[in-house]
């Protein structure tokens, strides 16, 4: 008989004492469970301060990688992969503690498993004194400081959407019933968001049959969709399921016991053929076409844990999100907001979890290694954050109605995209939803559906759409639009409300009257200032110096917003006679559509104005969450295409 340390040898006792192997595969499964409760290795709480995070490696996490933990199921005629999936029968029905059905107290006992976060009376960021860098050392800014654009930019893997998440049916209750059929392809997919905004606008009685193709050429972006869509399906619990999968979506440390989970779907892949089909309901399927290089990288993410530990990627985590010669970057957003939102902000800078203020967060004491490369690398840049995948002012009413505060950023933000994923899987579940996931080149994609190569998963060549996204792939940095429109306008269905929908990013690089001139600026500051949108010192006192300060160090901050009252369609319009758009469309036979039908002209504008006009805010609450705590640049512009 071997020699264990205590704790397995603990499990090896006990696990003697049974003779039939699913009652061992239980005893193993709830050990894992008991032990992952117990690691209190991770607090979101850092009561150092501004100090980088101090994180742990998991106990449990430990043992499982060990040799050790091998050659005890091993011993007792177990392997992992069977634990696995006992581990999953065990906690497919079950919501651990620690998912917040609701906002928690606030209080903090680390004995019981309890805690929240309660230092924002006193922490610094928090405080009316707080001020930027560049305001502290008395410095420009590097952000107009003259410095070469590529020292702003950083480098990483765009896993997030930067656009807030769009439906891009918009089909109304009528419409929806009298289709039997709805296609929708995702040619650069990114992220599920605008999947799941899409599915979940039709009607919930909707009995036609949806089509989804979702396509991208990042391997690590449809990993994360593929395991995303099964950890929906395959997890009884669809609650449980919307937790799982939102933390492997946004979240740099898991629970252990999710880990598991989700390694045991991964492993199915890897065992799969190259046009595998699954079922994710009674009537919904996924059928997956991609290249050997996604299970390649699925297999080295999955062994991973050989290569770096918890406190490898906590170190990784704030070697990237902490660089000091990009804080001028992180603070010009930071002052901007008010202090509570400051603090929001910082903590998920710190940390990378999307959790309420006061949730358990002891239990996230494992690496995510689906936003983490083989070897432990953080995939994103600096400052990726997924508050800017959705329409913040969504986020935070979703969150109210769960009993969060609009100071609670990211409990909001958890609130919401639970909501969004739990519905989701609800009608994948009852609903009939075909899912096909490719990970090709948009232009080479188009090619093999045009020759037929996709009919093994459903999408012969005659295959036709009604709503075709193709994300930003029009902008210039990309394939531009006349290679789209020649690579898919033959793709869109020739039928009523038939679509294709683009945006468009960083055309204002290349169009100077995009933005603001000098001749515009006092007319925009006059308008802002009237509309409270510039909030003037009060002039019932004199103010302090440093006060005045503080007011310059916002307006300085909040100059990206100036474009948001500007009206940049006449250039827009220009930068797309320079791109070829008349020809190209002419080409394939469609149309520009200038009355939308389903994303505005501009981010916060009216759905059905016209190309001119400027964003809408309801009220002084609607401008700050846009403007200050989104990120918006104001210059990001929609356009839709229909058959002539």
């Amino acid at each position: 008989m071997p020699d264990f340390d205590d704790s397995l040898q603990e499990l090896s006792d006990a696990l003697s004492g049974l003779s039939l192997r699913d009652d061992k595969l239980a005893k193993v499964a709830a050990w894992i469970t008991q032990k992952d409760t117990q690691s209190l290795t991770l607090s979101s709480h850092n009561p150092a301060g501004m100090n980088e995070p101090n994180l742990g490696r998991s106990p449990v996490q430990g043992i499982l990688d060990s040799k050790q933990w091998t050659t005890v199921l091993e011993h007792h005629g177990t392997s992992e992969k069977e634990v696995a999936v006992a581990l999953l029968r065990q906690q497919s029905n079950e919501l651990p503690a620690f998912v917040p059905t609701r906002v928690p107290c606030a209080y903090t006992d680390p004995a019981e498993g309890l805690e929240c976060l309660k230092m924002g009376q006193q922490d610094p960021i928090r405080s009316d004194q707080w001020q930027p860098a560049w305001a502290e050392e008395d410095r420009p800014p590097i952000f107009v400081s003259g410095v070469p654009r590529m020292h702003l930019l950083s480098r990483g893997l765009p896993l997030w959407g930067t656009m807030p998440a769009i439906d891009v049916l918009k089909l109304s209750a009528d419409d929806a019933k009298s289709r039997t059929q709805i296609g929708v392809a995702f040619i650069a997919s990114g992220d599920l968001r605008n999947v799941l905004k899409t599915v979940n606008g039709l009607p919930e009685n909707y009995a036609g049959q949806v089509t989804v193709l979702m396509n991208d050429i990042s391997d690590y972006v449809t990993l994360r969709n593929i395991l995303m869509l099964r950890v929906l399906a395959d997890v009884s619990n669809k609650r449980r399921a919307a937790d799982i999968a939102l933390h492997l979506w946004y979240t740099a440390f898991i629970p252990a016991a999710y880990h598991v989970e989700i390694a045991s779907l991964a492993v199915k892949l890897l065992a799969g053929t190259s046009d595998a089909r699954t079922q994710l309901g009674s009537q919904s399927f996924l059928d997956v076409n991609v290249g050997q290089d996604i299970r390649m990288l699925c297999s080295a993410l999955l062994t991973s844990s050989a290569r770096y530990s918890m406190a490898d990627a906590a170190d990784e985590l704030s070697r990237i999100r902490f660089d000091p010669a990009r804080i001028d970057l992180r603070h010009r957003q930071w002052a901007r907001c008010e202090g509570s939102h400051r603090l929001a902000l910082l903590e998920y800078h710190r940390f990378a979890l999307v959790l309420p203020f006061g949730a358990h967060s002891a239990q996230f004491n494992s690496p995510n290694r689906f936003l983490f490369s083989p070897l432990g690398e953080w995939l994103q840049t600096d400052g990726a954050n997924p508050l800017n995948s959705w329409n913040i002012e969504e986020v935070v009413a979703a969150g109210k109605a769960h009993g969060a505060t609009r100071e609670d950023l990211y409990g909001c933000l958890y609130y919401h995209v639970v909501l969004q994923l739990e519905t989701f899987a609800e009608r994948l579940a009852h609903m009939r939803i075909d899912i096909k996931i490719t990970d090709k080149d948009a232009v080479d994609l188009a090619a093999s559906l045009r020759r037929g190569d996709l009919a093994a998963i459903g999408l012969p060549a005659s295959t036709r759409f009604d709503r075709i996204d193709v994300s930003n792939l029009v902008d210039e940095n990309y394939l531009r639009v006349p290679r789209v429109l020649e690579a898919w306008g033959g793709f869109l269905r020739r039928d009523r409300g038939a679509a294709i929908v683009g945006h468009f990013m960083n055309w204002q690089e290349r169009e100077p009257a995009a933005q603001p001139g000098e001749k515009d600026m006092e007319g925009i500051v006059d308008r802002m200032i009237a509309t409270g949108k510039i909030a003037m010192p009060d002039r019932t006192k004199q103010p302090t110096d440093r006060e005045m300060n503080a007011w310059a160090d916002g307006i300085l901050a909040s100059s990206g917003s100036f474009a948001a009252v500007y009206d940049q369609s006449a250039a827009f319009d220009t930068y797309l006679a320079k791109q070829g758009l008349a020809a190209a469309l002419r080409k394939v036979g469609l149309r520009r559509r200038l009355a939308h039908g389903i994303v505005s002209h501009r981010l916060c504008a009216p759905l059905n104005g016209a190309p001119s006009d400027l964003p809408e805010f309801k009220d002084s609450e609607s401008w700050y969450l846009q403007s200050s705590v989104g990120s918006s640049m104001w210059t990001e512009r929609y356009i839709e295409i229909v058959p002539a």
